[in-house]
C-alpha cells in the first residue's frame, strides 16, 4: 500500500518522471501478480488514485493539470471510476475502462462543457517528407520521421496499431477553427489502423451539420475513406472560417447529403480517385462578386445578348451587394477526376437558370449547357424589367455554352425568341440538350 506519495519527488528518483515535470498526489493499494514464465500475463488487483495530478510533454505541447483520478483494477483491466483533468486548459471528464496492456483496449466517454479543439491537438510543423531523404551523410537516418517504416511509407506509431478503441465525447459547446458548434456528439470506433466508424453531429449557427463515415490510416500518405455527409440549414457563411477565406461568393442555408469515397495523397490523386454523389439545396442567399463563381457571373453578364435583357441597376447591385436568389439545386456527381453537374437550377425574382455539364476537376476545365430565363414578372421598382425594346408578351430565352479553363471559360449565347407560349417546341430544354451527359456514371456505386 502506498499513500500520499508526492510524486514530485519521486521524480527526483526517476529521470523519465522529471523530464516531464510530474506532479501530484498518489494513493495506490495494489496487489501484483507477475507470473515468471509469462510475464505478459500479469494480474493486479486493488484501486489507484491521485490527486492534483499533472505533466508536460514539451514535444506535442500536452499539459494536463489538475488531475483527479480512482481507478479499480482486476486482472488486466482498470475501470475508472472517476477522472478528471484540464488539458491544455480545457476541462476533460473521463470514464470507461482501459485493458490487455499487450494489445491495448479501450471504451472511454469523454464529456466537456466548453471545447476548443484547437487548443488541444499538437501546433503544426512543417515536416520533411520521408521521399526528400538528405543527401548529407551526417544528416540522413536523423530527420527521418519515428512513424516512418523501413519502406519510407508513413505509419501509426506502435501502440496505435496495436489499439482497440470505442470512444463516445460530448461537449455542451465546441470550436474548431473558427466554426462554432452546440451539442457536439461524436462516436468512433477504432482498430489497429482502421478507423472502422464514425458518427459526428452537431448543432451550428442553428443549422445542423452531421456525418458518418469509416477510414484507413494504416499508411498516412494514402489514407482511404468514406463520407456520409448529412448537413440542414447551415449557414454557409458559417464554415467559410475552415475554408481560409473571409467572405465566399454564395450565401444562405445549405442542405446538403451524399457519399463520398476516396483516398488521400496529391491533390490530383485524391481527386482522380474522389467517387460519390451529392444532393444540394442553397438559399435563399445572395450571389457576390467574389472568387471564381462571382467572376465568372460578372463576365456572364457583360455579354451583349444578356445585357441587353436587363437594366442597368441589375448589374450595379451586382456589383456592390450582389444578386439574391431564392434557391440553387444541383446533383454533382464525381467520378474519376470529373464532376458531373446535373440538374442545376439557379432561381431568383430576376431570372432562372437551368444547367448540366462537367468539370474537370484535374485540369480545371468546364464544358457546360443552360438555358437562361430572365423573368418579366418582377416587382416594378426592382427596375429590372420590363425588358428594354421587347414587349411583355415577346420575352427572349438564352441558350448558353460555356467550355474552356476553369479562370477564363468561353461563352457563347444564342437568344431564343419566344412569342407566347411557343418557346418549348423551338429549343430543346437542358436535359435534351445534354442527353448522355454523364451517361455510366451509374457504376459509381
Amino acid at each position: 500500500m502506498t499513500k500520499g506519495l508526492d510524486l514530485a519527488q519521486l521524480a527526483e528518483l526517476v529521470p523519465a518522471l522529471k523530464k516531464i515535470n510530474v506532479q501530484g498526489v498518489l494513493d495506490m493499494d495494489v496487489d501484483v501478480h507477475v507470473p515468471y514464465s509469462a510475464p505478459a500475463g500479469s494480474r493486479l488487483k486493488g484501486t489507484v488514485s491521485a490527486r492534483n495530478a499533472g505533466f508536460q510533454l514539451a514535444s506535442p505541447g500536452l499539459v494536463i493539470a489538475r488531475g483527479d483520478l480512482d481507478l479499480a483494477l482486476s486482472g488486466n483491466t482498470a475501470t475508472i471510476k472517476k477522472m478528471s483533468m484540464a488539458v491544455n486548459e480545457q476541462q476533460l471528464s473521463v470514464s470507461g475502462r482501459l485493458s490487455n496492456p499487450v494489445e491495448p483496449d479501450i471504451k472511454l466517454m469523454l464529456t466537456a462543457p466548453d471545447l476548443d479543439i484547437d487548443r488541444l491537438l499538437p501546433p503544426d510543423k512543417a515536416a520533411k517528407p520521408v521521399s526528400a531523404a538528405s543527401n548529407d551523410k551526417q544528416t540522413q537516418g536523423v530527420n527521418k520521421p519515428a512513424t516512418a517504416s523501413k519502406t519510407g511509407k508513413a505509419e501509426l506509431p506502435p501502440l496505435a496499431r496495436k489499439l482497440s478503441a470505442d470512444v463516445q465525447l460530448q461537449a455542451d459547446r465546441a470550436q474548431y477553427k473558427g466554426m462554432h458548434f452546440e451539442k457536439l456528439n461524436m462516436d468512433l470506433l477504432y482498430q489497429q489502423g482502421l478507423l472502422k466508424s464514425f458518427d459526428l453531429n452537431a448543432g451550428m449557427e442553428k443549422g445542423q451539420f452531421a456525418t458518418k463515415g469509416s477510414a484507413d490510416l494504416r499508411d498516412l500518405q494514402h489514407i482511404s475513406f468514406t463520407l456520409d455527409p448529412d448537413i440542414s440549414a447551415l449557414p454557409l457563411a458559417a464554415i467559410a472560417p475552415a475554408l481560409g477565406v473571409d467572405s465566399l461568393p454564395l450565401s444562405g442555408p445549405l442542405t446538403l447529403k451524399g457519399q463520398l469515397r476516396g483516398t488521400t495523397g496529391s491533390s490530383g490523386a485524391l481527386l482522380a480517385g474522389l467517387a460519390g454523389k451529392l444532393d444540394i439545396s442553397l438559399g435563399p442567399g445572395n450571389l457576390n462578386k467574389v472568387g471564381k463563381i462571382g467572376d465568372f457571373f460578372a463576365k456572364l453578364f457583360s455579354i451583349d445578348k444578356i445585357g441587353a435583357l436587363f437594366s442597368g441597376r441589375l448589374f450595379r447591385d451586382f456589383s456592390s451587394r450582389g444578386i439574391y436568389f431564392e434557391n440553387i439545386t444541383a446533383q454533382p456527381v464525381f467520378d474519376q477526376g470529373m464532376l458531373n453537374i446535373g440538374n442545376l437550377h439557379f432561381g431568383s425574382d430576376v431570372m432562372t437558370v437551368d444547367a448540366q455539364g462537367t468539370l474537370d476537376m484535374i485540369d480545371e476545365k468546364l464544358k457546360m449547357q443552360a438555358l437562361l430565363v430572365p423573368l418579366a414578372t418582377v416587382d416594378d421598382a426592382l427596375s429590372y424589367v420590363p425588358l428594354v425594346g421587347h414587349a411583355l408578351e415577346d420575352v427572349s430565352k438564352v441558350r448558353i455554352d460555356v467550355d474552356g479553363p476553369l479562370d477564363d471559360p468561353r461563352i457563347h449565347t444564342e437568344e431564343v425568341r419566344e412569342i407566347g407560349k411557343g418557346i418549348e417546341t423551338e429549343v430543346e430544354q437542358p436535359g435534351t440538350i445534354l442527353k448522355g451527359v454523364g451517361k455510366g456514371l451509374e457504376k459509381v456505386f
